[in-house]
């Protein structure tokens, strides 16, 4: 399905494979010389997805003559389970397998059309299939064709209705490729909510009343307004005959009043042997409509016997007699709150989590998070690269958990990339009356900032405001406003303008007089100005008559999805005409800011008692130490990893897990204490260094001599 809810051709196929209580049979390309692909041959593979036993397909001409091009039938397969599925094994197989999960014939393109059939095992004719069983060679649009999804939708002002609009020919055919703009009206008990046509780069607004038909549909999706009554929908489409269809709303009656929705808390986490309170009240909503806040809950009792251990007890609970539950998950051991690794770029104040993970003894995450109080850092702590650490208390369910958090401080690196309005700059909109504009708007993203020599007063490499200037009273400057859309926002840090002059009117601006804003839509009220550094370079060295003169403009990065340019016209005049101003490019620069982050989940050092155990950046899932007792216990993570040691409750071994400093990689690493070494006799990975080991030795004998 695509973003409109229209099946794409591969949902047929899908559909095929898996659903079996009735017959897909779908055929394509769309049938035109124009839209198919062809062979060396003048070929069209020709596909049909479909789970009958057989198809026949069958061509007929302009002239009404019917050939059958070839039959082709499947081959039942049953899996070890027992499931059918069906191959094609016949004549012309295809040598990749999959591909002969449906069947595929070559047909010479011809204006006409084919036709499938499907067959059971019997060699009965299928009459009733899904999917599109014909194509025929359409012509060019002449019509549309409205079709409601259902006759008649609840008048409740929430049920909606799906109103799908075809581009046909004047054979009523559908024409595959049709674009057309279609622009739907809504009238009577309705109202439009949405539009769109399925096109995945469309970035129209859903809520416009038009749009452009992609693969020759649109959709329209229309919202009942709470009146009982008809609702006609029209959609019409330039140059096209327009197509009506009218349905029915009509109010919904409630045989009977039931619960739709009880809110309320519905659970919680307490530790083993503590009773938590349980809600007082609810707010109901029932299926009519009715509304009743505040409704006493009578619980059932809990036994403290249930509240013991880990587990989860259901509490039953009566309000205003419908039966509401309450889950208390009980925890009776917690391994430890997770310790916490990050970085930031230098000279900025790293905001720590407010909460943190919760583990389980052996390591697993509880589905809770615990909120966490830290100590306060300094507010330069974080202008110079090095390890931030920062200790804080975490609150499990009231009991207290340190835990660290290590932040690597690191300086950060900004790329400039390339000019994004050529490339993503979608709409330009100038606040000049079409009757007045000037020259060619769209020259200023084409990627040259050359501009060109005007051709009877029309300069096809410049944007102008010629025309409205010249409307201004004597003494009077005009105000520019020039807007670029972008596809998606942009982290951008510099803008050049390239600002025309000639010897007929057109002026550069004076410093300071240009000023940028950005916005996320565009509409009034969302405008922000940009603080800017400004730099007005030399004029370019060009040939034409009209010069150009680059003023960059430099900022803190900023996302812009919408920039708007304003600036006002000298006044004045030359002998010719009044001032003018001209652009011949605007280019807008985003940049990247990088910064290493380690994904590494390795131990760069392991010391118990004193003592290096001699591990550098390992990644064993256990470790092996002699050590019988454990009085320190002091282990490092490489590349800033968080390490978290866990309480397991056993003496000989200590469980750390692990995560990487950009949260992508953990691992849990047991630690066991008093073992001898379980290795691979060949690995030195658990060898001790040779050249700090000192051997002596002295006579044990009694006597004096020999």
């Amino acid at each position: 399905m695509d973003t409109a809810g229209l099946p794409k051709d591969t949902y047929y196929f899908y559909r095929s494979i898996w659903k079996q209580d009735d017959t897909t049979l779908h055929m394509l390309p769309a049938w035109r010389n124009d839209v198919v692909y062809k062979n060396g041959s003048n070929q069209v593979p020709v596909v049909v997805y479909t789970n009958a036993h057989k198809v026949k397909l069958e061509f007929t001409d302009t002239e009404g003559n019917t050939r059958t091009i070839g039959e082709k039938e499947f081959t039942e397969k049953t899996t070890a389970n027992g499931y059918k599925w069906r191959l094609y094994e016949g004549e012309g197989a295809d040598s990749t397998r999959d591909k002969n999960l449906y069947l595929t014939w070559y047909v010479p393109y011809e204006d006409g059309t084919l036709t499938a059939t499907a067959y059971d095992t019997e060699g009965h004719v299928i009459e009733k299939t899904v999917g599109r069983n014909s194509v025929t060679t359409f012509g060019d649009a002449a019509k549309l064709k409205a079709t409601a999804d259902r006759k008649e939708i609840k008048a409740d002002g929430s049920d909606l209705l799906y109103v799908t609009v075809d581009v046909l020919d004047a054979q009523n055919n559908e024409v595959a490729n049709a674009a057309n703009r279609v622009s739907v009206k809504v009238e009577g008990a309705g109202e439009l909510v949405a539009m769109d046509n399925g096109n995945s780069i469309d970035h129209q607004a859903f809520t416009d009343a038009d749009r452009k038909a992609f693969s020759g549909k649109v959709v329209a999706i229309v919202k009942s307004n709470g009146e009982n009554g008809d609702i006609k929908v029209t959609a019409e489409a330039n140059g096209l005959e327009s197509s009506t269809v009218t349905v029915k709303a009509a109010g919904a009656v409630e045989e009977e009043t039931t619960l739709a929705s009880a809110e309320y808390a519905q659970g919680c986490y307490v530790r083993a042997g503590n009773r938590p309170t349980l809600p007082a009240t609810a707010n109901l909503t029932y299926t009519n409509g009715t509304v009743k806040k505040e409704q006493p809950i009578v619980w059932e009792e809990v036994s403290m016997d249930d509240l013991s251990a880990s587990g989860s007890v259901v509490v039953n609970g009566i309000c205003d007699g419908n039966k509401l539950s309450f889950y208390i998950n009980v925890i009776s051991e917690i391994g430890a709150v997770q310790n916490y690794s990050a970085a930031v770029a230098t000279g900025t104040k790293y905001e720590l989590p407010a909460t943190l993970s919760v583990l389980n003894p052996d390591g697993s995450k509880l589905p809770i998070l615990a909120p966490v109080a830290w100590e306060a850092v300094a507010d330069d702590a974080w202008n110079t690269p090095g390890t931030v650490v920062v200790k804080g208390t975490a609150d499990v369910l009231g009991d207290p958990f340190p835990v660290t958090a290590s932040i690597a401080v690191r300086d950060a690196e900004m790329t400039t990339g390339v000019n994004v309005v050529p490339s993503l700059g979608y709409k330009l909109e100038q606040n000049i009356p079409a009757n007045l504009q000037s020259d060619n708007i769209q020259a200023i993203k084409d990627g040259n900032v050359n501009p060109k020599d005007p051709v009877n007063s029309y300069n096809a490499g410049i944007w102008s405001n010629y025309n409205a200037a010249q409307e201004v009273a004597d003494g009077e400057s005009f105000h520019n406003e020039f807007k670029i859309y972008l596809d998606t926002a942009q982290n951008i840090a510099q803008t050049k303008i390239y600002f025309c002059a000639d010897s007929w009117s057109m002026q550069y601006p004076d410093a300071g007089d240009v000023k940028l804003y950005k916005s996320t839509t565009g509409e009034d009220g969302t405008w922000e100005e940009i603080e800017f550094t400004e730099t007005i370079g030399e004029q370019l060295n060009v040939s034409t008559s009209t010069k150009v003169k680059p003023y960059t403009y430099e900022f803190d990065p900023t996302s812009i999805t919408v920039l708007k340019i304003e600036w006002d016209t000298k006044a004045g005049a030359t002998a010719n005409a009044k001032y003018a101003s001209g652009i011949s490019e605007v280019e807008m620069y985003p940049v990247t800011i990088g910064m290493e982050t380690n994904s590494t989940t390795a131990l760069e050092s392991l010391v118990i008692n004193g003592k290096d155990e001699g591990f550098t950046n390992t990644t064993a899932d256990t470790i092996y130490s002699m050590a019988h007792l454990i009085d320190t216990f002091e282990v490092k993570g490489a590349g800033n990893a968080s390490i978290t040691e866990l309480e397991t409750g056993d003496p000989d071994t200590r469980l750390l897990y692990v995560e990487s400093e950009d949260h992508s990689a953990n691992r849990l690493v047991n630690v066991k204490i008093g073992k001898p070494y379980e290795r691979d006799p060949e690995t030195t990975e658990y060898d001790l260094p040779t050249d700090g080991l000192t051997a002596t030795a002295a006579s044990v004998y009694p006597g004096t001599g020999v």
